[in-house]
């Protein structure tokens, strides 16, 4: 480890030299002090990932001197210790408390006939840790038996409803108050599918998925990985039962979300290619390649990332227009960045359609930029307007993007946005309306026996706001800040988590541009809503922020910032 900050140090003194920067110069570009960088460069200090990621950035090294500073090993995320059988064998312990605490523990049958069927949470009995006091009835003829066809149908359509209510309050309330409902709803509907039999049963089962994945999430915001990718296993098994294939790839993209957070950009890449190579669905293929985009950018790989995030517009916006939704696009993964024309391995063509792109700050074709014709979806794009639809009856609303220019306006009035901060519970955010016809993203499904969508909801536009992501990691944290803070405007005032997770990420771009009262006005409004939400991937950028900040000890907002975020981080 010595020997590779010192590695580090020395490469990083010359490539500073060599593009004529002074120490103290340099400083101001990176936003580090002069101190702090004399001690990396003569190995006294090892350098932090986002130094690492900066210095690339400013001295145009291609990821070479990012690459140099290892990325933190991960932790496991697979199956709660101990439990290894699949849904047959099982039986689910859930525990709750008069605090709003919950504790849930799938138990293998072994287990629990080797406690004599006595179970629950306390001091552990007969070798189930942690389990004591909870009775289980004997097996008897199944609770969903005797179902007709038209009363099956009939619940598993108020199960999807009941679905979309629930995913809107994991919008706004704790997941310790959601995962209990959604718990109890899953193991409804695979005891449901087991008495059904037809289609009515793939449909349980299909939704039985999609409620163990978004399971999986609540229990990650909880701050369990481990039992979020027990989860995630739970979806793809109910999926495959009930004929959906796509599921598993699904489960990939998922992980390398928990991956992400623990800062594993090698390993979100492997499961985001894992991911588009066993899919063939593209609203899944395209969530994959944003997530690989991700990856790339934590291992600082810039062309690789601006590729992706090609392929993810091109591929979204293709799912988009097989269902005749609205497609909302007001940033482009690549405008402005360097790489036009570029070549695709991941899918042996310079294009996420198969066209030929060049990059949007030369007003040529582009993943979301002017003229960009889809094959694969059958659509044309313009800029700024409501294009001509395609075969597929799409309509796409695209604004270019010169990510060397950005403004903070709001993309659909034109006006400049206010600060891109949060909006408290309970208080609607005023540059963004609560519904548009160009805001919605994906489009509602059609009635209540629709399958839920895949992925996020909330977002209008996932590629823009995951290449102000990207940027961040990249080292490019003025774009970044640009990017999210206009699409943190387009996001529903009511949708409290996915703002409140932007807006962390918005914070920390801010810190990291030397402007340390916007980043304080910003992480403000994302604490008033972190208190309601305690998100544990909200956490990890408040800690970041919290780090970043003791730049300015005695900046009097910082001051103030700072023993906000103390105060909720302790908790």
């Amino acid at each position: 480890m010595q020997d590779r900050t010192k590695l580090f140090g020395t490469e990083l003194r010359a490539r500073r030299a060599a593009a004529g920067h002074s120490l103290a110069a340099f400083a101001k570009l990176v936003h580090y002090s002069k101190s702090h960088l004399s001690k990396v460069e003569t190995g006294a200090k090892a350098p932090s990932p986002d130094l690492a990621r900066r210095c690339d950035s400013v001295l145009e090294c291609g990821g070479q001197l990012a690459g140099l500073v290892p990325v933190p090993a991960a932790r496991e995320t697979a199956h709660p210790q101990g439990v290894t059988e699949t849904d047959a064998g099982e039986v689910w312990v859930l525990a709750l408390d008069d605090m709003g605490t919950n504790v849930f523990r799938p138990v293998s049958r072994r287990e629990l006939l080797a406690a004599g069927g006595v179970v629950g949470l306390g001091a552990g009995v007969a070798g189930v840790p942690g389990m004591s006091g909870l009775g289980f009835p004997a097996a008897g003829r199944g609770a969903a038996s005797g179902l007709g066809p038209a009363e099956a149908k009939e619940a598993v359509a108020v199960f999807r409803t009941v679905f979309d209510e629930l995913r809107h309050q994991g919008q706004r309330l704790t997941a310790h108050l959601v995962v209990p409902t959604l718990v109890a709803q899953t193991h409804a509907l695979r005891t449901l599918a087991k008495a059904i039999g037809g289609q009515d049963r793939a449909d349980a089962l299909t939704l039985a998925s999609r409620y163990a994945e978004y399971t999986g999430w609540m229990v990650q915001e909880q701050g369990d990985d481990r039992l979020a990718g027990w989860w995630t296993d739970r979806a793809v098994e109910f999926a495959e039962a009930g004929g959906d294939r796509d599921m598993a790839a699904y489960a990939l993209v998922r992980r390398g979300l928990i991956a992400l957070y623990q800062h594993d950009g090698r390993l979100v890449v492997e499961l985001a290619r894992q991911a588009q190579a066993g899919t063939g669905d593209p609203r899944i293929r395209g969530l994959a390649a944003q997530r690989e985009a991700q990856g790339l950018a934590v291992t600082g790989d810039h062309d690789g990332c601006l590729r992706a995030l090609d392929r993810a517009a091109g591929l979204l916006a293709q799912a988009a227009a097989a269902t005749g939704a609205v497609v909302a696009t007001a940033a482009t993964s690549s405008g402005g960045l360097p790489g036009p024309n570029r070549a695709d391995p991941a899918t042996g063509t310079n294009g996420a359609d198969g066209t030929n792109r060049a990059d949007d700050v030369n007003g040529a074709n582009g993943a979301a930029g002017a003229n960009s014709a889809n094959g694969a979806a059958g659509r044309t794009v313009s800029t700024g307007s409501t294009s001509q639809t395609g075969a597929t009856g799409a309509t796409d609303l695209t604004s270019q993007t010169d990510l060397t220019n950005l403004t903070s306006q709001n993309p659909r009035t034109g006006q400049p946005n206010q600060t891109g901060a949060i909006s408290r519970p309970g208080q609607p955010n005023q540059t963004t309306p609560t519904s548009s016809p160009t805001s919605t993203g994906p489009a509602r499904p059609p009635g209540p026996a629709a399958a839920p969508i895949i992925g996020s909801a909330h977002v209008p536009d996932q590629v823009a706001v995951a290449t102000g992501w990207c940027l961040f990691d990249l080292g490019r944290p003025r774009q970044a800040a640009d990017i999210l803070q206009r699409e943190l405007a387009r996001i529903p005032a009511d949708a409290y988590r996915a703002r409140a997770r932007f807006g962390a990420r918005l914070a920390l771009a801010l810190a990291a541009c030397g402007e340390p009262e916007q980043a304080c006005a910003v992480a403000d409004d994302v604490l008033d809503t972190y208190d309601r939400l305690q998100s544990a991937t909200i956490r990890v950028d408040l800690r970041g922020l919290s780090r970043d900040l003791n730049r300015w000890p005695s900046h009097p907002a910082v001051r103030r910032t700072r023993l906000r975020l103390a105060d909720a981080l302790r908790t």
